[in-house]
């Protein structure tokens, strides 16, 4: 079977100078794989969703492996502690949430962001100055 892609110029020129690149450096291991073959399975399995914080499974799967800040909803999760373990937080399901990578490391630990427990009903915070006030999913008064 033979598949026929209509590619950029530019596109076609990049694929074979990969391909040469490829074949000159393969192992012997792929001997007997096409550069198209190695590129798809390497794309698969980078982009394939990991589970590695098995601790935090049951987290993920109740935040439905989403980012749990109102204005997101990304898929690369990892684990928050609404209080910090510093100041006192525990390991507790109420005191962890999902985030994703930039609401959690240049969101929260920023301080662009801030999420009070319990993880039922996190109250967010958004702007230095707590502009904007989420309660769960509901808006609420800077004020309150």
């Amino acid at each position: 079977m033979t598949l026929h892609l209509r590619v950029s110029a530019d596109t076609a020129r990049d694929f074979r100078r990969w391909e040469a690149i490829y074949l000159r450096h393969r192992g012997s291991a792929l001997r007997d794989t096409t550069f198209l073959r190695f590129a798809c399975e390497l794309f698969m399995e980078t982009w394939r969703p990991r589970r590695s914080n098995v601790n935090y499974a049951h987290i993920y799967e109740r935040d439905r492996h989403r980012c749990q800040s109102p204005c997101c909803g990304r898929r690369d999760v990892t684990p928050h502690h609404l209080r910090f373990r510093s100041l006192g937080g525990d390991d507790s399901d109420e005191n962890l949430t999902s985030l994703c990578t930039w609401c959690h490391l240049e969101g929260i630990h920023r301080g662009q962001i801030s999420a009070t427990p319990p993880a039922s009903n996190i109250r967010w915070t958004f702007g230095r100055s707590a502009h904007t006030v989420v309660e769960g999913r509901r808006r609420t008064r800077a004020s309150d």
